[in-house]
């Protein structure tokens, strides 16, 4: 049986990551995709559709020359083995590939904003039991566990309304 699932979603890239060649931040885009959305599933074939050649060509040939590229293309691979799962990367033409160049273009970087470090040591020395950060990102998560706007690879979960608040001390 094949399941087609549409899944999207959107973030930003860190000052750093800014700086990186775009194969390399397309790859990496793949990369954090897959562990959004496929890091509960196992014993399946993925196929993730991209507008970048060289990223479809590096996942398809399990890597390639260029170290930077090569690298990422390996954890990718080693993530699907450790899962048995098969992962297929197809072109898709920019042109038609409408959503995600909207997402890649448009965000509201307001949304991306965390609370001086020194004031939630602070806050965090008061209330040393908080567990989960409720309105994070990877980039500004302050605590290990932590909810996210968006679907991301590290994220406890996704919509901090959308699930149960328990006993646990929320940030």
């Amino acid at each position: 049986m094949t399941q087609h699932t549409m899944k999207k979603t959107s973030g930003f890239w860190s000052k750093e990551e800014q700086n990186l060649q775009i194969n390399v931040l397309d790859l990496k885009t793949c990369e954090i995709a897959l562990h959004s959305f496929c890091k509960k599933i196992t014993d399946v074939h993925v196929r993730m559709y991209s507008d970048n050649t060289t990223s479809c060509a590096y996942i398809n040939k399990y890597g390639g020359r260029i170290f930077s590229l090569d690298s990422i293309a390996r954890r990718i691979w080693f993530w699907c083995i450790e899962r048995n799962n098969n992962l297929t990367a197809t072109h898709i033409p920019g042109k038609i590939n409408i959503e995600t160049d909207r997402l890649s273009r448009t965000g509201n970087d307001d949304l991306e904003w965390a609370l001086d470090q020194t004031i939630f040591n602070m806050l965090h020395e008061k209330f040393p039991d908080m567990s989960i950060d409720l309105f994070a990102s990877r980039l500004n998560a302050k605590l290990q566990s932590y909810v996210s706007r968006y679907p991301e690879p590290h994220a406890f979960d996704v919509g901090a309304f959308s699930f149960q608040w328990n006993t646990d001390v929320l940030y």
